[in-house]
């Protein structure tokens, strides 16, 4: 790879997979440096800066100063498709490795400017859809529901068979107040893929939580009993949840006050 880069200093593709070759060898400042490069190289002098439609209005104030990432960096480079996947790859190469790295710099540190690259990664390139996964999730964790949505979205827009975007999707929207939609996320992941226990677990705990007294357990209990069914007895929540939907079902005389405390209480 090194002897293809000095044939040609103008082709990246090279230190691309130098860099990623790097990361295997967990030398990760130089797997880094050599990213770096391969952004700098596929960023055209003196060039014009692209509007770019973002997903959020806080997602300028958000960006931290990135060392050796100058804005210019950050444009895509106007009618390069090719150039724009690959630099767009390079970003997000480098988020992961400031993510997992070791360093002394504090974890939150670490998580905004995991941030900021994975929002240049998407800003070149917007359907880099494990770009727009990871940066929805990260903004998840940091308590943003409502900030991480578009980015599931766009997820689960660019790859519609992606079982673990809409899980993702579904938990924002279930933490924003938004149940019904939630629910037809965490089905739809169930349904693309019948053993992601978060997605099924997901579910059933929606199902449960919005039970009334007048309601039929049937449906969740048949959604418990088709994970077990897939997942075997490696799934001990999922038979912990039909038994206390049994449970339910046969106290079924017990007043409506009494089971919505114990549904607050379980919560």
């Amino acid at each position: 790879l090194g002897k293809a880069y000095d044939k040609n200093l103008d082709d990246v593709v090279p230190q691309y997979y130098i860099a990623k070759l790097r990361e295997l060898q967990d030398q990760q400042t130089l797997a880094a440096e050599t990213y770096l490069r391969v952004i700098e190289g596929l960023t055209p002098t003196n060039q014009t800066p692209v509007k770019v439609k973002r997903a959020n209005n806080r997602d300028a104030d958000d960006e931290i100063q990135i060392p050796g990432i100058s804005r210019e960096m950050t444009y895509p480079w106007p009618g390069n498709a090719k150039a724009n996947q690959l630099k767009s790859e390079s970003f997000f190469c480098l988020a992961m490795l400031e993510l997992h790295r070791q360093s002394s710099q504090s974890e939150r540190l670490r998580v905004k400017k995991a941030i900021t690259l994975l929002r240049f990664s998407v800003k070149v390139e917007m359907n880099n859809f494990k770009s727009n996964f990871h940066l929805g999730h990260l903004l998840i964790k940091s308590g943003r529901h409502e900030d991480s949505m578009p980015y599931f979205e766009s997820a689960v827009r660019t790859n519609p068979d992606f079982a673990e975007g809409y899980n993702n999707l579904g938990v924002a929207q279930d933490l924003c107040g938004q149940g019904a939609e939630a629910v037809r996320a965490y089905e739809k992941a169930s349904a693309l893929k019948p053993d992601l226990q978060a997605a099924t677990c997901n579910l059933c705990m929606a199902q449960l939580r919005d039970i009334t007294e007048t309601s039929d357990l049937t449906e969740l209990i048949r959604t418990v009993s088709r994970a077990i069914l897939v997942g075997g007895r490696s799934q001990p929540l999922a038979f912990t949840i039909r038994g206390l939907c049994y449970h339910l079902r046969d106290q079924s005389h017990t007043e409506g006050e009494e089971r919505h405390t114990v549904f607050d209480r379980d919560n």
